[in-house]
């Protein structure tokens, strides 16, 4: 049977070492220490790495009319953001690699990040857990920056109910913060520019604020001075950012492939696209990275256990007062949920009967 699947690889001699993490990193000295990367051992030269795989018809659905091109931009980005050293080949059936074009077609192929240079793969932000620490960081809640920026959601247009929609954690240190904006972006983060800094957040709607917060969901540059955003989650989510079953889907709008802009395109200190690259990156390692991925040493990335001021005691977000319908909201939005996932078991347990 011929392979639906796609993947991404390596050669694993090509793979830098990350230095162990410092216990905790506050300045920038400590954040290069914890990005250094150390010669790859000599016998695993040959050996590779598979970093993404899946369904080429998941693939598809992310890469789009960009074909190839999707592909290439997202191995530079896992392998060699600032520099770009690498080139995309295709592993053909005669053991031969092929230049990739980045107006061809995906297909079920295995494909090759070749560099002549060791690079150091992007780390993974798991955001796993929550702070219990009662210890307050003394800087500005970012919702309030973003208030005086745009007055509505990036998505949805609402002006209220929102909240402080974070590209990067929230808990990630102000050094690696400004080593991420370095890498992604080309450029030097301005002086003094903190992990709370307007240009690492947006305003969303509550829905939306946990969908792009988790890297379920994540914006692609168009070429149009806006974003398309994408979906990358195995539900159906609306415009609006809630689930439905098939049943109840007519006249719900799909969020996935919706365009969007800038509420503020002429702000200063709207996020520049390098950043939403690598919130982007973090939706794709979440939906397609392999356990050769997660098995590299030290591949998560530093994130501080703090609680950070404007930050609830239960830490579910930082937005605005509840609005007066927010229990009811809440509780069909936990119901839709809870039916959509009794459907998905009953379906699974009806096939388990059938086999």
């Amino acid at each position: 049977m011929a392979s639906t699947k796609l993947s991404l690889r390596i050669l694993t001699g090509n793979i830098g070492t990350y230095s162990k993490q410092p216990a905790s990193i506050e300045t920038d000295d400590e954040v290069i220490q914890a990005h250094t990367v150390t010669p790859p051992i000599p016998h695993l030269q040959n050996e590779y790495t598979c970093l993404l795989e899946g369904k080429l018809t998941d693939f598809l659905k992310y890469s789009g009319h960009e074909n190839a091109q999707w592909l290439i931009d997202i191995a530079h980005d896992l392998c060699d953001p600032r520099f770009k050293r690498g080139s995309l080949c295709v592993c053909s059936s005669n053991g031969q690699n092929q230049p990739v074009n980045p107006s061809d077609p995906l297909t079920p192929s295995i494909y090759e990040y070749r560099t002549s240079v060791v690079v150091h793969i992007t780390k993974k932000s798991a955001r796993e857990g929550k702070s219990r620490t009662k210890s307050w960081v003394n800087a500005e809640t970012m919702l309030e920056a973003l208030r005086g920026r745009e007055d509505r959601c990036w998505i949805t247009k609402r002006s209220k109910p929102l909240a402080a929609g974070h590209i990067l954690p929230k808990r990630t240190g102000d050094s690696e913060a400004r080593l991420i904006y370095k890498e992604f972006t080309g450029d030097s983060a301005p002086a003094g520019m903190t992990a709370l800094h307007p240009e690492f957040g947006i305003l969303l709607d509550l829905n939306m604020e946990y969908w792009f917060d988790d890297y379920w969901i994540g914006f692609r540059l168009n070429g149009n001075n806006g974003y398309t955003v994408h979906n990358f989650t195995e539900e159906r989510i609306s415009k609006h950012g809630r689930t439905w079953s098939d049943r109840v889907a007519s006249g719900w709008k799909d969020l996935h492939g919706q365009a969007i802009t800038p509420p503020n395109p002429a702000s200063p200190i709207d996020p520049p696209p390098g950043l939403f690259r690598w919130h982007y990156l973090q939706c794709v390692i979440r939906k397609f990275s392999t356990t050769d991925y997660q098995n590299i040493e030290n591949i998560a990335m530093y994130e501080k256990s703090v609680l950070m001021k404007g930050d609830s005691d239960d830490e579910a977000t930082d937005s605005e007062a509840d609005w007066p319908s927010a229990i009811f909201d809440r509780g069909r939005f936990a119901y839709a949920q809870a039916q959509l996932e009794a459907e998905r078991m009953d379906a699974v347990a009806r096939w388990i009967a059938s086999a």
